[in-house]
């Protein structure tokens, strides 16, 4: 298996997470915020994760053309856990059809990005560790808004090889 391909399935792994964590919550919890200043929601959260995959990963990386309100993100409200799921599903379908046509393509090869010069690998790195943090949060976020309970997720052993 190629590099990329080893990324490719942890972000897939990641995203199919996100997806599995926010299917059944209700509107009121995905769109929740405690009463502190500038605290994202859970749906704020999730849409923050596609965003910076598409930035990353479909423009830097793949360079691809796709246009991202990162803004816009930080304003998301949902009217179900499906509709977030839809639409984390086209963005994540998006961002593994760009992985896919690089599965081939060495991982130190370099993508400018603003005033930098960053190698592939480091840009997925980047977007397994920001995903992961992202989606902890989530995880918290959730409990804040439940009152302690916690969501039942699959053990890396259930999961490794997976995706």
């Amino acid at each position: 298996m190629s590099e990329i391909n080893t990324y490719r399935q942890r972000i897939k792994d990641l995203n199919q997470q996100v997806c599995d964590f926010v299917g059944d919550i209700p509107a009121e919890g995905l769109n929740w915020r405690p009463d502190f200043k500038d605290i994202n929601s859970l749906a704020v959260l999730a849409s923050h994760i596609a965003g910076a995959q598409i930035s990353w990963i479909v423009q830097v990386i793949g360079q691809r053309d796709f246009t991202h309100d990162r803004g816009g993100e930080f304003d998301t409200v949902v009217t179900s856990g499906q509709q977030l799921v839809n639409d984390l599903s086209r963005i994540f379908s998006e961002v593994d059809e760009v992985l896919e046509s690089l599965s081939t393509v060495d991982a130190g090869e370099i993508r400018p990005f603003k005033d930098h010069q960053v190698p592939i690998r480091w840009g997925l790195v980047h977007i397994i560790d920001h995903t992961a943090l992202h989606f902890g949060q989530m995880q918290l976020m959730y409990q804040f808004w439940s009152r302690g309970q916690s969501k039942p997720s699959p053990l890396w052993t259930q999961r490794f090889g997976s995706s």
